[in-house]
Order: structure tokens, then C-alpha cells, then sequence
């Protein structure tokens, strides 16, 4: 969004709850994605079966160094932290790649808060298991946001085309995981 901003790049992908200047951003909203849990197939956390929210956020979570405030806040709360700043639950890995996020998660008794979608192929070779329970808070609601007084090209036309019917594709990929 930053890179928005500064006139940098002239679409971004982002949290629908990120904080901008609506007049000066065109957003499209879009359904918000399910967000669950993935460990090792080996993690302890499976082996114990049913697991509450604490118990997971007692593992080192493997996340983003700039993630959606919402969902920072629910998190801290989640393992009892409480105060002006809530920090992220530690300990954390920050990583910005999700697919280093699946390695890494693979590799050890980490925990990372993915979409179904994103987590699919390693979810489908066996390298990582979702954890059978999910919050309703645990959500990630996208928006296509683009300078509201730059006319958008052809080319970004088709590009939010394509994050669409990418987004739809997610959507699917998640629906059998609901419950």
C-alpha cells in the first residue's frame, strides 16, 4: 500500500481492513478467506487432537512482519495479552514469503495462519496438516486497490480480472476445509 502511495506500482493486493484514504483509492472488496492453522504432520499439536487457541499460540508462529491489525489484536488476546500495543505472539519467525512460511512449518514444531488455498499443494503432498478447528475471527478479507485518479490500463483491467477468478479458485479450494 505504501508502494501505492508513492505512486511505485499502480495496483496492490491488501487487507480489506487496512487503513487508507478511501477518496483517494478505488477498493474493491472481496469475500473475505478462511484462515486456519498449519503444523508438521508430526507436531505435537496433532498428536494431542483437540486443541484450543492458547495451546497453538504457545508454539513459535511462523507470520508476516506486518500483519493486519485486527488480526494482531485477536491473537494477542488470544494468548492473554492485554494493553495498548498487543505484540505478536511469541515467540514469532517473521518471514514475508509464504512459501518459506510452508517450509519452514514443514521442517519443525511451527505453526503458521495461512488460507486453505495458499497451504493446498503442501497440504496435498502430506508436508503440512491444518489444525481441525477455526475462529470465526480468522479471516483474511482482500481488496484490489488502485489511485482512485489514475484510469486503470488495459493491462491492470486484466490483472484484477485474473485476482478475481483467483480469489474464486481460493474460495473453492477452501469450502470442503469449512466446519
Amino acid at each position: 500500500l505504501a508502494q501505492l502511495r508513492a505512486g511505485l506500482c499502480d495496483l496492490a493486493v491488501v487487507t480489506a481492513g487496512a487503513s487508507f484514504d478511501e477518496g483517494r483509492f478505488a477498493v474493491e472488496k472481496l469475500p473475505a478467506q478462511r484462515l486456519g492453522f498449519v503444523v508438521a504432520p508430526g507436531h505435537p499439536l496433532v498428536r494431542a487432537g483437540r486443541v484450543s487457541l492458547p495451546q497453538v499460540l504457545r508454539w513459535p508462529l511462523v507470520t508476516t512482519a506486518h500483519p493486519a491489525p485486527r488480526l494482531q489484536t485477536a491473537l494477542a488476546e488470544a494468548r492473554g495479552a492485554r494493553g495498548a500495543r498487543p505484540d505478536l505472539p511469541c515467540p514469532a519467525v517473521l518471514v514475508e514469503s509464504t512459501a518459506a512460511w510452508l517450509a519452514l512449518v514443514a521442517s519443525g514444531d511451527y505453526v503458521a495462519l495461512v488460507n486453505p488455498a495458499t497451504a493446498g499443494p503442501a497440504l496435498a503432498r502430506g508436508e503440512v496438516t491444518m489444525l481441525p478447528f477455526s475462529v470465526p475471527w480468522m479471516t483474511s478479507p482482500p481488496a484490489i486497490v488502485h489511485l482512485a485518479a489514475r484510469s486503470p490500463t488495459p493491462a491492470m483491467l486484466d490483472l484484477a480480472q485474473a485476482l478475481r477468478r483467483a480469489h474464486v479458485a481460493a474460495l473453492a479450494v477452501e469450502e470442503p476445509l469449512r466446519g
